[in-house]
């Protein structure tokens, strides 16, 4: 009897090969319809993605977008469901910002990232809120809620500052014994190694630490070991926490150069630092009783004077 029909029960496990499924179009996709028929999915283009839209149709290759929590992400701004948008994105290979507040470069925007201000200076962060001639809060910082500190501009300074107010403190005591510490603390004239020809007037984090430890962070001479590091041909670290086969990858498609090593470890120093703010309340102390002292030595030079 002839067979027209092929049931799943006639056809042996694993007989079926891609050899015997009828030719498809290069980057082809077989997926299935609502009805559970097989039915190929077109192949994309170039930096496409597969996209889904649920139950009922076939998935398709469509281009990339962000469509959540953001409602638009194009040239002009990013939308965050509110009345605009609030974060724009402008310039060009010499001057790329970011705008955060509006659709503009200027009006009614608050803030701004800027590649430069003039070639080569970095990173800038403009505020665009209000006059020239008013103070304007730059960053704030926080731990946990609490506010300890910000950084300020005006119309041509920039303020730091640390919280101070009483009501963040307690246990306090008149500071004392300034003079004498004052005296224990070393200033030198000295360079960086890396800049040679600038001289800089300052101390050494370590010896400060023994007078003033809450002004230095930092532990003398402490090392960290990095993991997984490519060097450049200097030594120089490049990048931390990378797999080998990744870094050969990389200088496959001209990620690393390929005078850059890669080792599974290496020893680099923590550098202590010094926050010079710190030391300011001992030179007011010290210099406090140093006054008390002039006053006394005064008085008593008027009255041998007088005598």
């Amino acid at each position: 009897m002839a067979i027209d029909k092929i049931t799943t029960p006639a056809v042996t496990d694993d007989s079926v090969t891609l050899a015997k499924m009828a030719p498809g179009t290069d980057g082809q996709i077989i997926t299935y319809d609502a009805s559970g028929n097989p039915v190929a999915v077109g192949p994309g283009n170039d930096g496409q993605v597969l996209t889904s839209t649920g139950a009922g149709s076939p998935p398709a290759f469509e281009d990339a977008t962000v469509s959540y929590p953001l409602t638009n992400f194009s040239s002009t701004g990013i939308d965050d469901n509110a009345s605009g948008n609030v974060m724009t994105l402008a310039g060009g290979s010499s001057t790329p910002s970011i705008f955060f507040g509006t659709t503009a470069t200027t009006a009614g925007c608050k803030y701004s990232f800027r590649g430069t201000f003039y070639a080569n200076r970095g990173i800038a962060m403009d505020s665009l809120d209000g006059s020239s001639t008013q103070v304007a809060d730059m960053i704030w910082f926080a731990i946990q809620g609490t506010y300890n500190g910000k950084i300020a501009v005006g119309n041509t300074s920039t303020t730091y500052t640390s919280a101070s107010d009483y009501r963040l403190k307690e246990n306090e005591v008149p500071l004392s014994n300034g003079i004498e510490k004052i005296k224990l603390l070393k200033p030198y004239r000295f360079n960086f190694i890396t800049n040679p020809d600038i001289t800089r007037d300052g101390f050494f984090a370590h010896e400060v630490s023994d007078v003033v430890p809450e002004a230095v962070v930092g532990t003398k001479d402490e090392m960290e070991t990095l993991t997984k590091v490519v060097l450049n041909s200097n030594g120089t670290i490049i990048e931390d926490k990378i797999e080998q086969a990744d870094w050969n990858t990389g200088k496959a498609n001209g990620k690393y150069p390929n005078n850059s090593t890669w080792v599974a470890s290496k020893e680099v120093p923590l550098y202590q630092s010094i926050d010079p703010a710190k030391i300011v309340p001992l030179l007011t102390s010290a210099l406090q009783e140093s006054i008390t002292k002039i006053e006394t030595l005064e008085a008593r030079i008027t009255a041998l004077e007088n005598a």
